[in-house]
């Protein structure tokens, strides 16, 4: 927020969340983001009723790999991206520059045994595979998000063929190696 904001402690927990401990002054029309709790109600300003403690919980994934001009590189989503998971919220940063020309993402249709280019606005998921090209250069690919929960299984939906030969593009959920 605007105002007096301090943290006092982070602790890690094994999925790689960060929990930071605090007190505040700022409200959350300064800027200070009050989600939920027990007690949400700010006690006033800071001359009259002191400061508000805070717990925040930080999810953060990152990680990249390098893209070569001209060849595609198979993909998945190793982070939760929560609701910004299109084309163009998960790559439109990267300079591959423009879409549909520069650089694609396409998917498998496992029912006709093809492969589609997606739309910017199209939404990839996690558990799925994705091939993606640039023609611009070498260039980083970075991915971010929240941590995907490893405590859990993650189903990943598969469709089944109704000719023999046919695949899923699955892709790891993890930002970790999976033991298939």
């Amino acid at each position: 927020g605007t105002e007096a904001d301090h943290s006092r402690g982070v602790a890690v927990d094994a999925n790689g969340n960060a929990y930071v401990v605090g007190y505040t002054a700022s409200t959350p029309q300064d800027g200070f983001p009050g989600l939920g709790g027990p007690e949400t109600t700010h006690d006033g300003p800071y001359e009259t009723t002191g400061h508000d403690v805070f717990v925040a919980k930080v999810t953060f994934c990152g990680h990249s790999t390098n893209l070569t001009a001209g060849i595609w590189t198979m993909i998945s989503l190793p982070c939760d991206p929560g609701s910004s998971n299109s084309v163009a919220d998960l790559f439109g940063e990267d300079n591959l520059g423009t879409y549909g020309v520069d650089w694609a993402v396409v998917e498998r249709d496992e029912s006709t045994d093809s492969y589609n280019e997606l739309l910017e606005t199209d939404t990839l998921e996690q558990g799925s595979g994705y091939w993606i090209r640039t023609l611009v250069g070498d260039r980083p690919l970075d991915a971010a998000g929240g941590h995907t929960d490893t405590s859990e299984d993650f189903d990943v939906n598969l469709v089944a063929a109704s000719t023999p030969g046919r695949w899923n593009l699955v892709g790891n959920p993890f930002p970790s190696s999976v033991y298939w």
